[in-house]
């Protein structure tokens, strides 16, 4: 099949055709997306009055840049995440076609969460296993609820709680077996494979305590939804109506789910155009795989690849292609700008070197995972707890009300804090859901937030406790007292509210250090890029972005940089220097 090559100012005319169009990092594929949602709109004859463009994006930050952008066409325009799109048009007006073996309170929907883990719910699971009587010493009911190891094991386990599709497009809930381990001097101990396989025997129990209360996980939005277009075709139908044109944007971090559901809409006549980069297929923990991408393809699909790089310098593009092969980027900006640094010793020795370096740059560090931005924080900043505080909570405190809402102000006060002022009003709507009305429900969020802000300074210095009581007796009065009596009070005495803040900077969501996900759709002038041995410098060496996901995370982390791109690694092999010094230039620190 012929791939025709374009640039991010291309038109393409033919607007009732098909297309899947690959491009690399920085080729301006947002740019070239609200150019065709605008050529879209104002040329197409399936709109009619009240037809939409749907826009699916990765985040909701993507979704917000590109809605700002839109200018006129955002009337014509419908741009969200595709859990929020699924949400919006299949659950919440549908979820009462759904079978009442599945025990959902859809009157009580209002959303899609985190899935945070409690030991009351898994002790609650526990308690009601169908397979209990398989638990043996030394996992007896009693043994997997009090003991320590035990409960820590299972808490990491079931946090990684999934739903997968197989071949035959059949649904199973999992859990990782390998995050079913507890810490003890400093090491990972696993508990038996015996058990969990006895355990994985009833996970849908554990789903329906959250489905009675009427809480879905995200994850839970793409099942309920594929069910439900399954079940009942005709829903299809009506977002055909309302939707003639679905363009997809970072089509390859969908897992199979996603793509049946799809797949499915474009069956019907929906003309779908995807955009994204196999090389860029970061999300393997979620199932989703670089074929995913190559396998969505018909006889109707046009195919375009965007070569360009409108990002980075030239000496930047250069390491981005001896990395990668398919696609050879060509730059936009014409500029050379400085050889790339391979930065050799510790990394905050890398960090150190670059502010006396860079003139005052700023410098955005990136590292591999949530563990490694978690170390970092403790070599940069320092009084990092070892134990997750907002977890901590969630455990002690048996009164729901009173650690959501807790815990919604405070990261909703902390999105506030970096300017991100939707993504904090959606966290403190969280604590009006007993509202039905909207209007009334964003005024209360709005009141709650100004009042927090206007505050903030106040809460720095502050426990938990002196927190909660500001929360009851300025937004939420109605929340239950911290008696002397109960374990709670000292534990929220004893937590600063800083302790919070640096968890939620750990998390990889905002801070100086970022997760390499984190930074997935984003670009900053300089990037410091930590790797954490000399084996990770393999994505440099020998690059096989095709069957590494490794290495394409990697190829991603270096993919951000504008202007400066700093690796920093501990040790070095002469051998590797040798292969290395005509893209880098490296620094022995």
């Amino acid at each position: 099949m012929c791939i025709n090559t374009i640039t991010s100012e291309s038109v393409i005319k033919a607007i009732d055709d098909e297309f899947r169009i690959s491009a690399g990092p920085g080729a301006g594929k947002t740019h070239w997306l609200i150019s065709h949602i605008s050529n879209v709109v104002s040329n197409s004859t399936r709109l009619g009055k009240f037809g939409k463009v749907a826009c699916i994006t990765y985040t909701n930050i993507a979704a917000d840049t590109i809605n700002s952008r839109l200018g006129n066409s955002s009337q014509h325009t419908e741009v969200s995440t595709l859990h929020s799109f699924l949400y919006r048009h299949i659950i919440k007006p549908y979820a009462s076609f759904l079978p009442s073996e599945y025990e959902l309170s859809f009157e009580k929907i209002d959303g899609h969460d985190d899935h945070y883990v409690s030991l009351k719910r898994i002790n609650d699971w526990l308690s009601n296993h169908k397979s209990k009587a398989k638990f043996k010493h030394p996992y007896t009911i009693n043994q997997l609820q009090k003991l320590k190891n035990n409960q820590g094991a299972l808490s990491n386990w079931i946090r990684t709680i999934y739903w997968s599709m197989d071949q035959e497009s059949n649904l199973e809930l999992k859990c990782k077996s390998k995050e079913a381990y507890y810490s003890e001097s400093g090491k990972r101990k696993y508990i038996s494979n015996k058990i969990i396989d006895a355990l994985s025997e009833d996970l849908i129990t554990y789903k329906k305590i959250f489905w009675r209360k009427g809480v879905l996980h995200h994850d839970d939005i793409l099942y309920f939804s594929y069910k439900l277009i399954e079940e009942n075709p005709f829903i299809i139908t009506v977002i055909k109506s309302k939707f003639p044109y679905i363009f997809i944007d970072e089509f390859q971090d969908t897992n199979p789910i996603q793509s049946k559901i799809i797949s499915r809409i474009k069956e019907i006549g929906v003309i779908v155009g995807v955009i994204g980069d196999k090389a860029q297929s970061i999300y393997g923990f979620q199932g989703a795989t670089p074929n995913d991408f190559d396998n969505f393809i018909s006889p109707r699909t046009t195919q375009y690849t965007i070569s360009q790089n409108r990002r980075s310098t030239s000496s930047i593009i250069d390491v981005l292609n001896h990395i990668r092969e398919d696609i050879e980027q060509t730059p936009y900006r014409l500029e050379n700008g400085a050889l790339p640094q391979l930065l050799v010793g510790p990394i905050y020795g890398a960090y150190e070197y670059l502010k006396g370096n860079l003139g005052g740059g700023e410098i955005q560090i990136i590292s591999r995972n949530n563990i490694s931005v978690y170390n970092l924080n403790r070599i940069f900043n320092g009084g990092v707890s070892d134990v997750n505080p907002i977890d901590e909570i969630r455990n002690i405190d048996s009164n729901t009300e009173r650690k959501n809402k807790i815990i919604n102000c405070i990261t909703a006060l902390f999105f506030a804090n970096n300017f991100r002022f939707k993504d904090a009003v959606a966290e403190i709507e969280k604590n009006f859901r007993e509202i039905l009305d909207e209007d009334i429900k964003r005024k209360k969020a709005l009141d709650s937030l100004f009042t927090l802000t206007a505050n903030r300074s106040e809460f720095e210095e502050k426990n938990i406790y002196e927190f909660f009581v500001f929360i009851k007796e300025n937004i939420h009065s109605s929340i239950s007292k911290l008696t002397d009596r109960g374990k709670q009070k000292p534990v929220y005495e004893r937590i600063l509210y800083k302790d919070i803040i640096n968890q939620l900077c750990t998390s990889g969501e905002m801070g100086d250090i970022k997760t390499i996900h984190k930074t997935k759709g984003d670009d900053f002038d300089n990037v410091l890029v930590h790797l954490p041995d000399e084996k990770s410098l393999d994505f440099l060496i020998n690059p096989d972005l095709e069957n590494n996901e490794e290495h394409r995370v990697y190829y991603v982390a270096v993919s951000r940089a504008k202007d400066g791109l700093f690796i920093s690694v501990p040790t070095l092999k002469r051998k590797d220097k040798e292969k290395l010094t005509s893209l880098f230039k490296i620094v022995d620190l």
